[in-house]
């Protein structure tokens, strides 16, 4: 019994060292740019992202609200490729991307800013 209970105080230390070092968890999951730029017409985008450890064939997902960004394709290692729509208003528009990988706690983000047509 007792050994049970230092075999789980020791997975709480590291769990608790894990979530107190946000380098660390950057390191292990990130994206290789935070923004990226697009024209009124939209067109492909790919996030290139890097991951330290896969679960078998596991792929990270990757997350917006946004509807103008669509067709996401998450099936190749170290890159997101997804769709953005053309922008029809004058006015700019912005999107953030989320990825998010099982029991990683970092989220990487990306920004989608897409120019409005002139």
């Amino acid at each position: 019994m007792r050994l049970l209970g230092l075999i789980l105080a020791a997975l709480v230390a590291c769990v608790s060292c894990n979530n107190s070092d946000p380098k660390g968890a950057a390191e292990e999951f990130g994206v290789s740019t935070s923004v990226v730029e697009c024209t009124d017409l939209g067109g492909s985008v790919k996030i290139k992202y890097r991951l330290k450890e896969y679960v078998g064939s596991v792929m990270p997902a990757a997350v917006t609200d946004a509807d103008w960004i669509s067709d996401i394709d998450n099936t190749q290692r170290g890159e997101i490729t997804l769709r953005v729509l053309p922008n029809y208003d004058a006015e700019s528009r912005e999107a953030v991307v989320e990825l998010r990988y099982l029991n990683v706690d970092a989220r990487p983000r990306v920004t989608i800013r897409q120019s409005g047509q002139q």
